[in-house]
């Protein structure tokens, strides 16, 4: 199942857009998703200040990732530019790439891009469009923060990208007409793209919008609202559900509070989950929509307890549907036995992205006399061999990757090594049937690193390049 690319977008700055993809992202990776970040608004990065203090290690981004394109002319290795979010007294973690780092050069080399010349005569088009495929394929979201107002960086991010739209706006002219206008534009400009898309949906978000205050003036603001926001949801919400009772559920309060600082309140303030005045509540409203692909609203409105929780559920369900289905990755995982905890480790994050996995880790090859019948017997299941190369190849690591090859010599064309390298020394233990492979650089013994290495091949298919290291 593909996932969603999502950009949030808003027409004028100051309504809250970076905030609401943060904790949009911080709920969907607690329910158990798959989540990418991107900071695609390279005028003014402001993403990674949300996820600052739980950023495992600094990576480069967006901009340097486009540089390199621009520069070598062809396709840099976009795993290189991946950050990891870890926020543990959350249960959640997700993948960043951010603006990009370059301290004082960062502004001069994101203004220096020529999108036209990158688009018109280098193929960047192709190139972010292979990318997408990619995105889809590893993650159940990717939500991209975008440059504000009109733009070629604007366009990539709302145009060329997303699956869906979420734009926001506050109770005023220029943000309400330049908002839906642009939302308008963006739909019909969608339809002239060179690459094949399904219709792209919009979710209107009114931000920092006070309802206990003024309500006279507030309800003559909703009005006006509903009338110019209401065209955006014919495609997908139901009649039963009226716009207005859909705009207050998604409506982002002004909460003076939250405006100190770069925060996360469905982090910071969980208890308030289940306070109707909170400004969780709408948050986690619209991160449930999103999970539930827009569908079921009038459920959100009749029985909101029952929709969130659907919403964690589904995860769940797209998890099983995986593993059960034909297209699940069936893999088999080698590792010394004193490398049990990494492995172990390892096969929960493959698990996560979809892939059914075994190993010898857990005892097959272990002891009795039937030992290498056994391992041949799970390695026939197998698509993909995973091989952790630490240390001295032991009699079951040989005998894997030796009965792995000899089955795919004998037929199974389909069948591929996948070698990780998790220390320096061990290359010179290699057996030599490995050393034409492509191995994943493990070293620094990241497990969400080795994993999405794996899954990048697994998933995407990459083709094997002799003798080197992803």
């Amino acid at each position: 199942m593909a996932g969603k690319i999502i950009t949030f977008y808003s027409y004028k700055g100051g309504v809250g857009r970076s905030f609401l993809l943060a904790n949009v992202a911080a709920l969907l990776a607690r329910w158990g998703y798959r989540v990418l970040c991107i900071d695609w608004d390279l005028e003014a990065p402001g993403l990674g200040h949300y996820f600052r203090s739980w950023i495992t290690s600094e990576k480069p981004g967006v901009v340097d990732l486009v540089t390199d394109f621009a520069s070598n002319r062809n396709a840099p290795n976009w795993v290189q530019f991946l950050g990891r979010v870890q926020i543990p007294s959350f249960q959640a973690k997700f993948d960043f790439i951010s603006a990009g780092t370059g301290g004082d050069q960062y502004l001069v080399r994101a203004q220096g891009i020529d999108w036209d010349s990158l688009y018109g005569e280098h193929g960047f088009g192709e190139f972010l469009e292979g990318l997408r495929s990619t995105w889809k394929s590893l993650y159940d979201f990717v939500l991209v923060d975008s440059r504000t107002g009109i733009s070629d960086l604007a366009g990539i991010c709302t145009i060329h990208l997303p699956d869906l739209l979420v734009f926001l706006f506050t109770a005023n002219n220029q943000s309400l007409e330049g908002a839906t206008s642009s939302a308008a534009r963006i739909v019909e400009s969608r339809n002239q793209l060179p690459f094949d898309r399904e219709k792209l949906l919009c979710l209107p978000v009114l931000s920092r919008f006070a309802v206990d205050k003024e309500y006279e003036l507030a309800n003559d603001w909703m009005l006006r609202i509903e009338t110019s926001v209401s065209d955006f949801y014919t495609d997908w919400l139901s009649r039963e559900v009226p716009v207005r009772s859909l705009l207050l559920s998604t409506r982002i309060p002004e909460n003076v509070y939250w405006t100190f600082g770069e925060r996360l309140p469905v982090v910071e303030d969980q208890p308030a989950a289940n306070d109707p005045l909170s400004i969780n509540q709408p948050m986690m409203n619209i991160a449930a929509l999103l999970a539930r692909d827009l569908s079921g609203v009038q459920q959100l409105m009749l029985s909101r307890d029952a929709y969130l929780a659907s919403a964690e559920q589904n995860r769940r369900k797209i998890l099983l549907n995986m593993r059960s289905s034909q297209t699940a990755p069936q893999v088999f995982l080698s590792a010394p036995f004193d490398e049990a905890e990494f492995a172990e480790s390892l096969a929960r994050e493959l698990g996560e992205r979809g892939a059914d996995v075994q190993g010898d880790w857990k005892g097959v090859g272990k002891r009795g006399d039937n030992w290498k019948h056994d391992l041949l017997r799970e390695l026939r299941n197998a698509r993909y061999l995973i091989v952790l190369i630490v240390g001295k190849f032991d009699d079951r690591q040989d005998a894997a990757v030796e009965s792995f090859f000899s089955l795919s010599v004998r037929g199974r064309d389909d069948g591929r090594i996948i070698p990780v390298l998790l220390n320096e020394e061990s290359m010179a233990s290699v057996p030599s049937i490995l050393r034409s492979l492509t191995f994943v650089d493990g070293r620094d013994r990241s497990v969400e690193t080795v994993a999405f290495k794996c899954s990048r091949i697994i998933w995407a298919d990459s083709d094997v390049e002799p003798l080197a290291l992803v």
